[in-house]
């Protein structure tokens, strides 16, 4: 694929997720993170027959959407960003939920990895990491904002 074809995407975008009834959000391009995070509270595992099961309520923008169950795909440890002055051995990596998410950036659906964690102190409900960028073969220009037609079809 030459540069051409691919999508320049600005720091900040509308996305849709499908498991979120098609719900517009904003989500923050973070080439400096590796995972997709999403904004969830009430997380809670169980079992569905033999599989592992997550049961959490995605929040967007301080609204609470209804909660939902997805099929546990693994635990991802992420580590904290490490702010000056800490010591590298305090650091604990927090463990968090991964589901499989169908996800719409600049007109293209992709199921991709996502973990469940309280974002509530950050701006954005959603964080696309440089894993899920690749799927989308997207470049990133920080500089821009909101550059991609939100518009998805199915």
């Amino acid at each position: 694929m030459s540069q051409e074809d691919q999508p320049i995407l600005g720091r900040y975008e509308h996305v849709t997720i499908d498991e979120l009834g098609n719900t517009q959000i904003k989500a923050k391009l973070d080439t400096g993170a590796y995972t997709a995070s999403l904004n969830a509270s009430d997380i809670e595992y169980f079992k569905k027959g033999d599989d592992d099961w997550v049961r959490f309520t995605p929040v967007i923008d301080e609204v609470r959407l209804a909660t939902l169950e997805l099929p546990l795909e693994k635990i991802s440890k992420i580590k904290p960003r490490v702010e000056e002055g800490e010591d590298q051995d305090d650091i604990v990596a927090s463990k968090r939920p991964v589901v499989k998410m169908k996800v719409c950036l600049a007109g293209q659906w992709k199921t991709i990895d996502v973990n469940l964690t309280n974002r509530d102190h950050f701006n954005y409900p959603l964080l696309l990491g440089a894993k899920a960028l690749r799927q989308y073969k997207a470049l990133v220009d920080a500089g821009r904002e909101y550059t991609a037609d939100p518009a998805c079809g199915q």
